[in-house]
C-alpha cells in the first residue's frame, strides 16, 4: 500500500515514526488527529495500530483521518487513559509523543506490565525531558537512541527505549541530553545549546542570590559542560556529589559502625556540592590541603578525622579553616574502615601476601604465609619489603612463622587476640614497651612497621574503588603526605 501523500507528517512525527520497528503492532497513546498510526499502517510499517486517548474530541478528529485514508481495518480508535486500556498483546512498539516529560513517566507508571523486553517505546516529550530520562534510568529502561527534530520552531528529542531491569541512579548532568550528540545533527547540537544557555541562567540566577548554594554551582557546572559539549563535542562528565561518594564508602565501610569516640563522614563541606576531583590521603594537613588546592581537588578523602576532639576556635592556622577557605570538603573514614571486610588490615594482609585472610570481629586479620616458614628476622625483612618502610622494629625471638595477625595503627594492646587467633607473629603500626615485654613471654614475634605504613595501604585500595565506580572523575593519592620520620 502506498500512502496518500497529501498526508505528511511533521519533523517531529517522522522522527518517530523513523524509530518504529517494521512489522509490528503499535499503540499510540495521546494520538490527537491519528496521523502517525495511520500513517504507519498505510506505509506497511505497522500492521495494525490502537489510537488512544484520553478525550473524546480527539479520537473524534483521529476517525475523521482513520476514514479519510481508508484505515479502518488497520486503526482502532480507543478511549483511554495512558496505557489504561491497552492490553498488553496489543501493541509491540508503544509511542507516547506530545505530552510533558513527567505526564509520560506517569502513565508509564501506571503500567507495570510495559516493565517487560519485549515492548519498544517512543517517547517524545514537549516538555520536562530531563524529569522523563531520570525516570527511565532510576526505573530499568535504557534510552538506546534519541535524536532531536525541529518543529513549528521548536527543537524537540525523541527517545527509543527499552526495559532492561538495570536501574541507573544518580545520573546527572545525563537527564539534560541524554543519548543526544552534537554530531548527528544541527538540532541536536542547538537542543544542547539551548540545554547548557537554560542551565546557566538558572545556576547564576541562583548564586546571585545565595553565592554558596550548591545547585547553583551545580547548575553553572551542567550549563558550562553542555555549552561545550555542544561547541567542541567534549562529552560532559558525570560528577557525583560529595553526599554520593559517602554513600559509596558507607557501602563497604558503614560509618555507623564507627567506634563510639570516633568522628567520622562528612566532617568539612556541603553534602551537595559537586565534586571536580578527589585526593586520597591518610590525614589532612596544611601539605595535604596546599596540594588539593593546586590540584583543584575539592575533596579530601582521608582515614585520620580532620576533626577529632570538640572544636572550641578555628583559627587561619587550623586545617578546617584552611579547607573552608579554599572551599574543599572533607570525608573522613577511621574506625569504620578499620572494621570493615575491605579495610585497613584486610588491605595490609594482602599487602604482605597473606593467604586465607579472614577479620576478627574485634577488626584484627589474621591469614598464612604462603610457602615455608619464616623466622622472625625473615618476616620482619619481609614486612619492611612488602609495606615499602626504610625501617621496622622487631622481637627477634625464635619462632617459625606461618599464621600472622595485623593490626594497622595503635594495635599494640591486640597480642592477646593475635595468640588467640594461632598467630606466630603480629605486625602493628604502634606498641608500647610493656606489650612489647609481654609479647616475648607468649612467644609472639612482633613487628612495629610504623602507623603511616601500616595504614598507607588502604589509601590506594580507596583510589581504587572510588575511581572504579566514579568513572568520570579523578581521584588522586597525596604525594606530599608523610609522617615524617627518618631512619639513621
Amino acid at each position: 500500500m502506498i500512502m496518500d501523500k497529501s498526508l505528511h507528517l511533521d519533523n517531529r512525527l517522522s522522527l518517530c515514526a523513523d524509530f518504529v520497528r517494521k512489522g509490528v503492532k503499535v499503540a499510540d497513546i495521546g494520538t490527537d488527529h491519528a496521523y502517525l498510526p495511520v500513517w504507519l499502517c498505510k506505509n506497511s510499517t505497522a500492521v495494525q495500530a490502537v489510537a488512544a486517548d484520553i478525550n473524546p474530541k480527539p479520537l473524534q478528529r483521529g476517525k475523521e483521518t482513520v476514514v479519510k485514508y481508508n484505515a479502518e481495518n488497520m486503526v482502532q480508535l480507543r478511549l483511554s487513559n495512558g496505557l489504561e486500556n491497552i492490553q498488553p498483546d496489543e501493541a509491540d512498539d508503544i509511542i507516547i509523543a506530545g505530552m510533558g516529560g513527567e505526564l509520560i513517566s506517569d502513565i508509564l507508571n501506571a503500567a507495570p506490565w510495559v516493565k517487560n523486553s519485549r515492548y519498544h517505546f517512543i517517547l517524545q516529550p514537549m516538555t520536562k525531558a530531563e524529569a522523563l530520562r531520570e525516570y527511565l534510568y532510576e526505573n530499568g529502561f535504557e534510552i538506546e537512541a534519541e535524536k532531536a527534530a525541529e518543529a513549528e520552531g521548536k527543537i524537540y528529542s525523541v527517545m527509543s527505549v527499552y526495559y532492561t531491569g538495570n536501574e541507573k541512579h544518580n545520573i546527572g548532568i545525563l537527564k539534560y541530553y541524554g543519548r543526544l550528540s552534537p554530531k548527528d545533527s544541527d538540532c541536536a547540537k542547538s537542543y544542547i545549546a539551548k540545554a547548557g544557555t537554560a542551565l546557566l541562567k538558572k545556576g547564576k540566577g541562583i548564586l546571585t542570590s545565595n553565592c554558596f548554594s550548591s545547585d547553583g554551582k551545580k547548575y553553572v557546572d551542567y550549563g558550562k559542560q553542555l555549552t561545550e559539549y555542544a561547541e567542541s563535542g567534549a562529552v560532559p562528565k558525570n560528577k557525583p556529589t560529595v553526599q554520593e561518594i559517602y554513600s559509596f564508602i558507607d557501602s563497604f565501610a558503614p560509618f555507623d559502625t564507627a567506634l563510639d569516640y570516633d568522628n567520622v563522614g562528612i566532617l568539612v563541606g556541603d553534602s551537595n556540592g559537586l565534586v571536580q576531583r578527589v585526593l586520597v590521603a591518610l590525614d589532612i594537613t596544611p601539605e595535604v590541603v596546599a596540594e588539593a588546592a593546586k590540584l583543584k581537588a575539592n575533596l579530601i578523602v582521608s582515614h585520620h578525622p580532620v576533626i577529632f576532639k570538640p572544636v572550641r576556635q578555628v583559627k587561619n592556622t587550623d586545617v578546617t579553616y584552611m579547607l573552608a577557605q579554599k572551599d574543599i570538603n572533607a570525608i573522613c573514614a577511621h574506625t569504620n574502615l578499620d572494621l570493615s571486610l575491605k579495610g585497613v588490615n584486610i588491605c595490609m594482609a594482602n599487602a604482605l601476601g597473606l593467604k586465607d585472610v579472614t577479620l576478627d570481629s574485634e577488626g584484627i586479620a589474621v591469614g598464612n604465609i604462603e610457602g615455608k616458614a619464616l623466622n622472625s628476622r625473615q618476616f620482619a625483612q619481609l614486612v619492611k619489603e612488602k609495606l615499602h618502610c626504610s625501617g621496622v622494629r622487631f622481637t627477634d625471638i625464635e619462632n617459625k612463622i606461618k599464621r600472622v595477625a595485623v593490626g594497622g595503627g595503635a594495635c599494640g594492646e591486640y597480642i592477646y587476640l593475635a595468640k588467640e587467633l594461632g598467630a606466630e607473629a603480629f605486625v602493628t603500626g604502634e606498641i608500647k614497651h610493656n606489650y612489647i615485654l609481654e609479647s616475648h613471654s607468649i612467644n609472639l614475634t612482633v613487628v612495629d612497621a610504623g602507623h603511616y605504613r601500616t595504614e598507607d595501604v588502604v589509601v590506594d585500595f580507596l583510589v581504587k574503588e572510588l575511581s572504579a565506580r566514579f568513572k568520570d572523575t579523578e581521584f588522586i593519592k597525596s604525594k606530599v603526605f608523610t609522617d615524617y620520620i627518618d631512619y639513621i
